[in-house]
């Protein structure tokens, strides 16, 4: 079955604060399934903030483009995933080890449901030029679907 038009939608909820959020969630919920939360809006009002949208019945993209050592990505894919999120930005210049290693404690977590035992990783590419030994090590990570 091909998905709604709705649930094909994410609204990026680019605004500073949850006063501003929630209200624009719950306007637009009817047009759209998906809402994203970047860096500065879960930097400003953190995990509380993405509980409320998900009470809200919206699924979650958590776009904080994670890029540090193998274990801390690995964690913050796993706080991710016990906040319910179902999509998630990893930034490519993780390397990787990174990002194989990212994926692993979702499928750990006890707490997670069944929709989002693994969020979905969306690759979000280096911002400015990055060398070619990094698009090489890229490929090579190249990850199959673990819900497969």
């Amino acid at each position: 079955m091909k998905p709604s038009g709705r649930d094909r939608l994410i609204i990026a909820l680019d605004v500073r604060t949850r006063a501003e959020a929630i209200p624009l969630a719950l306007t637009l919920a009817p047009f759209a399934a998906w809402m994203k939360i970047g860096l500065q809006l879960f930097t400003a009002e953190g995990p509380d903030l993405v509980r409320a949208i998900r009470e809200t019945g919206a699924k979650i993209f958590l776009d904080l483009k994670v890029h540090d050592i193998p274990n801390t990505a690995a964690r913050a894919v796993e706080s991710a995933a016990e906040l319910d999120v179902q999509m998630l930005t990893l930034h490519l210049c993780g390397g990787s080890e990174m990002i194989r290693a990212a994926p692993l404690p979702a499928k750990r977590s006890t707490t997670m449901t069944r929709d989002s035992a693994m969020p979905p990783h969306a690759p979000t590419p280096w911002m400015t030029r990055a060398p070619s030994s990094i698009s090489t090590e890229l490929a090579a990570a190249a990850i199959s679907d673990p819900s497969t």
